[in-house]
């Protein structure tokens, strides 16, 4: 992880974006007995949330009152957050002091945008949490999480997979990509994971990709750097879905680096859907 763990213990704000995602991390958090406050933000958190309180992207004055009225410690982050219209956002008083930093985020990319996020937290005299300090049971493990196993070539597949991951993070590219024969045929962009998948659907048709499925295997992990406790890559059972519809025989992710937003379900839909998921050791593929 490329964030120093902090301390345990402590209220921490989750700040909810877009997806399901924080609202399994709220869940298991508050089934663990973990102090936490929930922060959605309008027009990304969704509906089923089960959020304290609801704030604009601009109300960065009213977040931080809330914030110190709450007691807050810490300050964790989940869910899905995209460069706004900085030009149509209504910004409060409280954005003064930090908007310079903020509308640097309008260039580079998202690990340059998500420092600057750690550094407002921290003015605010915040310590940054992660998925782990919440619900540790929901990041990925090492080893099998369904009854089918990777063959040796798949195996090989995923290393070469982890490998690609690790050299393009410098460029900021891609946590996800697909590969066929140690030959990467779709690396995740702008789009999403999910709609990188559906590439591969595309790619058969037009003959770009001539294996039959099931064919390929799916590899996600966390870039070189990443700021994990606040982008930590995520594999759930609609990833698994999306795979098998894709054509692919798996998906393999880098365990201790991911979360898997449903164990349960992701193991069940594996094995329904005849694919295999593993977790990897970076580097011990």
């Amino acid at each position: 992880m490329s964030s120093a763990h902090v301390h345990s213990g402590g209220r921490i704000a989750l700040v909810a974006g877009e997806g399901e995602m924080p609202c399994h991390l709220v869940r298991a958090g508050r089934a663990g007995g973990v102090d936490l406050v929930v922060y959605g933000i309008k027009g990304l958190c969704s509906d089923s949330l089960e959020a304290d309180h609801v704030f604009g992207l601009g109300e960065l004055g009213r977040i931080k009152r809330q914030l110190a009225a709450d007691g807050v410690e810490r300050i964790a982050f989940s869910g899905r957050f995209y460069r706004p219209d900085y030009g149509a956002i209504e910004w409060d008083s409280g954005a003064v002091a930090v908007l310079p930093a903020i509308l640097k985020t309008r260039l580079g990319g998202d690990d340059s945008a998500l420092r600057t996020i750690r550094g407002v937290a921290a003015s605010w005299g915040l310590d940054v949490a992660g998925p782990p300090d919440i619900a540790p049971e929901l990041v990925a493990p090492a080893g099998p999480l369904s009854t089918k196993r990777p063959g040796r070539a798949q195996m090989r597949d995923i290393e070469t997979g982890m490998q690609a991951i690790a050299g393009l993070g410098k460029y900021d590219i891609g946590q996800a990509l697909v590969v066929h024969d140690q030959r990467i045929v779709a690396v995740e962009a702008a789009e999403g994971t999910d709609q990188m998948i559906a590439r591969i659907a595309i790619l058969r048709e037009q003959g770009r990709l001539r294996a039959k499925p099931p064919s390929g295997v799916l590899v996600k992990a966390a870039k070189p750097d990443q700021e994990l406790y606040i982008d930590m890559p995520v594999v759930g059972a609609d990833t698994v879905r999306a795979a098998a519809k894709a054509g692919l025989a798996g998906i393999a992710f880098g365990a201790g680096e991911v979360l898997v937003a449903t164990p349960e379900d992701v193991r069940a839909e594996a094995g329904r859907l005849g694919l295999f998921v593993i977790g990897v050791k970076p580097g011990a593929a």
